[in-house]
């Protein structure tokens, strides 16, 4: 059975926001649950509508990817995460 993959995507740059959305269009099998420019409230919603996926900005205000990820980890420990940053710094961590 094939089905949809839900994603969420969180980024404080909505023109990253908008990319992401348009480059997923034409992908099968993926369907972009919400998106979100703040994390707290990104946070929110997932924690009452759990994704397959979220991609993650690392660098935001109020909450990083990386703590938002972590607490995400905590509540769905099998859920899928991709960062996308454009900081060397953070490729290991």
């Amino acid at each position: 059975m094939n089905r949809n993959v839900d994603i969420v995507a969180v980024d404080d740059d909505e023109e990253v926001l908008r990319e992401f959305r348009e480059k997923c269009r034409t992908q099968r099998g993926i369907r972009i649950k919400e998106m979100f420019s703040d994390p707290q409230e990104a946070l929110e919603y997932m924690l009452l509508y759990p994704p397959d996926a979220v991609f993650l900005d690392i660098e935001m205000e109020g909450m990083d990817g990386i703590t938002l990820a972590r607490k995400l980890r905590i509540k769905y420990p099998d859920i899928i995460i991709v960062f996308a940053t454009a900081y060397q710094t953070y490729t290991l961590e």
